[in-house]
């Protein structure tokens, strides 16, 4: 699945619309699924309600975005939204897997794809529905190789 625009306002509800049973995500993991660290934390959570989401895998894991809505695919292929009723647990390892944009042609529309896909994140990252394990701010001033 790719991401879908929300529906026009004044739309009906049609084939892009979550289910009206859609569950809310749990768990919200960036990173690589196939990360030794991330493995080791998927593991040890269920399938349903758990999301894994980095740059490279953003347009299978995001099946609908807009202002007031996060629709994704879980681990078990189902469709969850972020939900203010019910907040999500989050960990952040790494936005995009090591080389994921080397032999990217600048000038080309690639990169305004790439920058797209990193912008989304980044909107995650501050969505109030997230509670993640270490502060955004915290986590990226621990990890900046200028400050190591």
């Amino acid at each position: 699945m790719g991401l879908h625009p929300a529906a026009p306002s004044g739309a009906g509800a049609g084939a892009m619309a979550p289910s009206p049973d859609c569950n809310p995500v749990r768990v919200f993991l960036i990173g690589d699924a196939t990360d030794p660290h991330v493995s080791t934390v998927l593991s040890r959570l269920p399938k349903q309600g758990t999301v894994v989401i980095d740059a490279a895998t953003l347009p299978s894991a995001l099946y609908r975005l807009s202002p007031g809505e996060g629709t994704f695919i879980d681990l078990a292929g189902e469709q969850v939204r972020l939900s203010p009723e019910a907040e999500a647990r989050g960990w952040i390892r790494r936005l995009a897997p090591a080389g994921w944009d080397a032999g990217t042609v600048l000038g080309s529309q690639a990169p305004a794809r790439l920058a797209a896909r990193m912008t989304v994140l980044a909107a995650l990252l501050r969505d109030a529905r997230i509670s993640w394990m270490c502060g955004v701010d915290a986590l990226f001033a621990a990890e900046n190789k200028l400050v190591q």
